[in-house]
């Protein structure tokens, strides 16, 4: 513990270091030898060093500066890693993957599920995503009918989602104060929204909880700055109730609106 620099909260950092969580989320990946896997954050090593273990070849990003030397010292003579010192926010996956790659990583809390987002929607994609991600924002995530919210709306139109396991916070150093969850994401063969639309419905599914206690045409019209007659006249068109709140539509209901309405808005 000594030879590193303390966590930096600004990063979010909380270092996953029990090896039975980390045995879980590598079984539950089902890695093999010809997996092109994309990690976020080595961290301490706790979790890249079973990534490495698996054989498959490993991509792993490290922000801070310290880390990514610890990770070249440590991991530098394996043959199926690379380490770059890089924002996941500014990381291009075709710069480095020609095909599907596997998202493994305790993402951090503050950008979770953004980075999730980026690299389910980029090109080459995230075809099996297995991330760790604070409780609450799981749960949002693998909402049902009557619960939904932006994140469930998104990511279950394009992608199968499994709640895996909770995790605790003694499970890191430090401890984080809120609990933690894993979840799996399989993007669907024939996902709902076409892969080039894939930023343009998160715009929409966005502007349709502007106001989500709301009724959906007001809630619409707040999102899209559109007159709430209009709105009310394409909900009636294809027969979605303008009464409605946006929590109670199904993804097939999602995509239904965002093809009503995107000859609008895009």
């Amino acid at each position: 513990m000594s030879n590193f620099s303390n966590p930096k909260k600004s990063l979010g950092q909380h270092f996953l270091y029990d090896q039975n969580i980390i045995n879980k989320i590598i079984g539950s990946a089902q890695i093999d030898r010809n997996d092109h896997i994309l990690e976020i954050g080595s961290g301490r090593g706790h979790l890249t060093e079973a990534l490495i273990n698996t054989g498959a070849k490993i991509v792993s990003l490290e922000i801070d500066d310290d880390l990514y030397a610890h990770a070249l010292e440590r991991f530098g003579e394996a043959s199926n890693f690379k380490i770059l010192h890089i924002d996941a926010i500014d990381f291009n996956p075709s710069d480095f993957f020609e095909k599907p790659f596997k998202l493994i990583a305790n993402l951090p809390y503050n950008l979770g599920s953004r980075l999730l987002r980026k690299f389910l929607f980029s090109q080459p994609n995230s075809d099996i995503s297995v991330v760790m991600l604070q409780r609450e924002v799981a749960m949002n995530i693998v909402s049902n009918p009557n619960k939904m919210n932006i994140l469930s709306s998104t990511f279950q139109t394009v992608a199968e989602v499994d709640l895996l396991f909770n995790v605790k916070p003694t499970s890191f150093l430090p401890p984080p104060k809120v609990h933690s969850a894993v979840i799996k994401l399989k993007f669907k063969d024939n996902p709902l929204i076409e892969k080039s639309e894939l930023d343009d419905f998160f715009d929409f599914v966005v502007a349709a909880f502007a106001a989500p206690r709301k009724q959906i045409k007001n809630s619409l019209s707040l999102g899209l700055k559109m007159d709430s007659t209009t709105i009310e006249k394409i909900l009636t068109t294809i027969e979605i109730l303008p009464t409605r709140r946006p929590q109670t539509f199904t993804i097939f209901e999602w995509k239904l609106l965002f093809d009503s309405f995107k000859t609008v808005i895009i």
